[in-house]
């Protein structure tokens, strides 16, 4: 720091020598007066010289204690120059001369608080060569109008002492707290990527665990379904109702799980939107009729408030409807006997043009604490509310958001006793930074010969044995012929060998997975062509299995009605002779 200030003193202390040797031209030896100044000008020349040096070496901190010794050289050397007017040019005849020579002196010491302060190796040395020479002269002659000058430059010295002890330990306190601080941003830094670090492994971990419960939640929901509507073939005519509760906690199980996993992807910045042109009314109409068997269950009326003239909205449908579905299943829930209104009214406020929808309930509405922590994670009000309407708690939280993401925000207003009023604000163009395209979908291609000329199996390739024999059971229902493969290599070569009208494929399997077979199905000439419906876990392997040349792509747990109806579709409708 007072290398930097190197430039600065050297002019002042030129421009002060060229000032002092003019005001005593006529009253100081012309020999003295050159001689000084010549020093003066090589003393300067040296000095400038080493801040050049110094740029050019740049050294680091381990390096710097030489640097800082030649400094402390140069100052002193500066203030024996300065010093040795006040013996050299001290003229007791010239009283104007004197003054001048305290003016310039003092002039010295002063510019030395602010650029020689912060280093006190070299500010005190310099201040005191610099004016003792002069008030020790001048005490000396013991002339009244002698000492009268030497007191202020006494005065100079000792507000130079004691102004440059203060700045300096304000600089050193300074420099303590920059590196304090530097310290605290790196422990913050590290404390960040460990953040990130723990978010990636969280994500991972929960994108792991999905795939990896979601298989026995697979069987879990199949078979249960399977007992419930077959209960003659099973005999399970008296478990109609332990079944029936087997699954709706499968159910609620796999709910759980989904949001977990919407949860971590939407606070790891993996949420992607595909933004369109959408009827905003039309789609809340369509929801609030898809609800409409919630609302019946408590005996409660849904009205909607949408007017038909308002101008498409550009945003993500899926997201869209999560949100509104979320809602509306909130009201009917807390909700008995009473009324549910949704609006959706367009206002313009900050420039831009924003669209509100808000569903208003008459349930048992929440307290105002009960507001201020309702869209934090798994928060599901109090105890006795809990036990009676269930939940996860992650809902809200994830609504909420969903709404930020897309530029808006998701709020609430209620009161104890007298319902709640949820309010969606979203913006009619989303921002920039929030619009992920979502990947082309590649045309499934057509057959190279008609579907007569395959043999009418479907191929199922999964790893999991019983999510091959729910498969093979519950597609048999639907009149497919079915054949089924281990692991991918397996499913490769009974592909070949079966010419199979279409294929289901797992994703995650030991070996070759399931991205793999996929890959090596599309670039067999013999094969390309056969429609394959990837079963995806997670909605990423969604985007990725129609980016890859899936002809479709379910999530999992299997709908295997959905299943069966897309078989027919990609086969057109080609199945086993018993089906007719």
């Amino acid at each position: 720091m007072v290398y930097m200030h190197s430039p600065t003193t050297t002019g002042g202390s030129l421009v002060a020598a060229a000032f002092l040797i003019a005001v005593l031209w006529d009253t100081v030896s012309h020999a003295s007066l050159l001689a000084w100044g010549a020093t003066m000008v090589v003393y300067q020349v040296f000095r400038i010289a080493s801040y050049r040096r110094y740029l050019a070496a740049r050294p680091s901190a381990a390096h710097s204690r030489p640097w800082g010794r030649l400094y402390i050289l140069m100052t002193t050397i500066a203030g024996c120059l300065w010093g040795s007017t006040g013996i050299l040019f001290y003229v007791p005849e010239s009283t104007i001369s004197q003054v001048y020579l305290c003016l310039v002196l003092f002039g010295v010491a002063s510019l030395t608080i602010p650029t020689l302060s912060l280093f006190a190796p070299a500010f005190y040395p310099l201040v005191v060569l610099v004016l003792m020479p002069f008030i020790l002269r001048s005490l000396a002659t013991g002339q009244r109008e002698q000492i009268a000058l030497a007191i202020p430059l006494v005065i100079a010295l000792v507000m130079s002492v004691t102004f440059g002890r203060k700045i300096n330990r304000l600089i050193d306190e300074s420099i303590s707290r920059r590196f304090e601080n530097l310290s605290l941003v790196e422990i913050a830094e590290r404390a960040r990527r460990e953040a990130e670090r723990s978010n990636r492994a969280k994500s991972e971990f929960l994108a792991a665990m999905s795939h990896e419960l979601r298989t026995p939640l697979n069987a879990i929901i199949g078979y249960s379904e399977l007992m419930t509507q077959q209960p003659a073939r099973f005999g399970t005519q008296g478990a109609q109702d332990p079944l029936e509760r087997v699954l709706r906690a499968g159910r609620h199980l796999l709910n759980l799980i989904n949001e977990l996993l919407e949860l971590a992807k939407i606070e790891a910045g993996k949420t992607s939107f595909a933004f369109e042109d959408v009827d905003v009314a039309a789609l809340l109409r369509d929801v609030a009729s898809t609800t409409q068997s919630l609302a019946d269950q408590n005996q409660n009326q849904v009205f909607v408030s949408a007017p038909d003239t308002l101008a498409p909205m550009r945003t993500d449908p899926k997201r869209l409807t999560q949100v509104i579905l979320n809602l509306l299943s909130n009201a009917c829930k807390f909700t008995d006997n009473g009324r549910i209104d949704i609006s959706l009214v367009q206002v313009q406020s900050d420039g831009r043009t924003w669209l509100e929808l808000a569903v208003k309930d008459t349930g048992i509405g929440m307290s105002h604490e009960q507001t201020e922590r309702l869209f934090e994670e798994f928060f599901q009000g109090d105890a006795a509310t809990h036990r009676k309407y269930g939940g996860t708690g992650l809902g809200l939280a994830i609504s909420r958001r969903i709404c930020r993401a897309m530029g808006g925000d998701l709020n609430v207003v209620s009161e104890l006793g007298k319902g709640s009023t949820f309010t969606a604000r979203l913006p009619e163009q989303p921002p920039q930074d929030a619009a992920i395209p979502e990947p082309a979908r590649r045309e499934s291609v057509t057959a190279t010969g008609s579907p007569a000329q395959r043999t009418g199996v479907v191929l199922v390739i999964d790893d999991d044995r019983e999510a091959r024999e729910q498969a093979a059971e519950r597609l048999a229902d639907h009149g497919f012929d079915i054949a089924t493969a281990p692991d991918g290599m397996t499913g490769l070569q009974l592909a070949r060998k079966l010419n199979p009208s279409a294929i289901t494929l797992d994703i995650v399997m030991p070996g070759l997975n399931g991205w793999s077979v996929l890959a090596a199905l599309k670039e067999d000439p013999e094969l390309f062509a056969i429609p394959v419906v990837v079963l995806a876990a997670l909605g990423s392997e969604v985007k990725k299995g129609f980016a890859l040349g899936a002809a479709a792509c379910l999530s999992k747990p299997v709908d295997y009605g959905l299943l069966a109806d897309t078989l027919k579709g990609l086969t057109g409708g080609n199945r086993s002779p018993s089906d007719g």
